[in-house]
This record gives structure tokens, sequence and C-alpha cells, in this order.
């Protein structure tokens, strides 16, 4: 059987498609999974996750709102498609997720204060959505792996 192969103009073209085919995600938690996606392909961090957050709390809030997400991202991404790189650093997947859940709904909490609704909300909806894209993140691992 001769399969088909899609050609894509952009990375963030094949991520959208990968990501809306799963189905699972509201239009604005699928586009910002997106952007994530194609935003850290080729940059992803390496810290300690315990030592960042605890960093990041201690520091005023411009600076937080400036690495929140990219310390939340990263979150995201380890425990959606780098699941076995969490274990072999005996940290815990759940671990990953409660910490990107947390550094998301302070997001919404800084952009609330700060009166940015849109993204108050946007952060908030991806806060509650969060184990979500990590199963559709898992899903797509899954399915480049058969």
């Amino acid at each position: 059987m001769i399969s088909k192969i899609k050609l894509f103009e952009t990375s963030e073209h094949a991520w959208y498609d990968l990501v809306s085919e799963q189905g699972k995600l509201t239009e604005v938690v699928e586009s910002y999974l997106v952007f994530t996606l194609t935003r850290h392909m080729h940059n992803i961090p390496d810290y300690v996750l315990a030592l960042e957050w605890l960093d990041l709390q201690q520091f005023p809030e411009a600076y937080r709102l400036e690495n929140l997400r990219d310390f939340a991202d990263y979150c995201l991404l380890l425990a959606g498609l780098f699941p076995d790189y969490v274990r072999k650093h005996h940290v815990a997947e759940r671990y990953c997720q409660s910490l990107g859940q947390s550094a998301y709904g302070q997001l919404a909490i800084l952009h609330a204060n700060r009166s940015h609704p849109e993204q108050s909300g946007m952060y908030a909806m991806v806060q509650k959505e969060f184990s979500n894209m990590v199963a559709v993140m898992h899903a797509i691992r899954e399915s480049k792996q058969a």
C-alpha cells in the first residue's frame, strides 16, 4: 500500500494539521498549541523545573510575565512530547503538568491585573485544557511512532 505524503508550506501548517485532526481542543487552545509547537521547535530549554519555578516566583511581575510563558510552554512540551525524557530524569509527568498549569494560571492572573482581559482569558483556557493538550501531543507522538 502506498501512503500519501503531505507537503506543507511551513512547519506551522504541519503542526496545525496534526493538532486539528485530533479534534479535542477549542479553537483558541488549538491555536495556542500550534503556536507553541512552532515557536519552540528548535529551542527547547533545559533546566531544572523546581529551581526555575522558585526563581520565577522571586522576580518582579514584569520579569515573570516575560518568562512564565516560556516556563509553562516548556512544561507542556515535556509532558506532551517528551514523557520519556521526563521519566529518565526521575520526574513525574504529573509534576510537569501541575507546574505548567500553575504557570499558565499565574499568567492569567498577572494579565488580569494589568487589564489585559483577552490574554488573561486565553491563559485561563490554556490552563484549563492543559491535560487535553498533553493528550493531543501524546496522540500525535504515538501516531508518528507507529
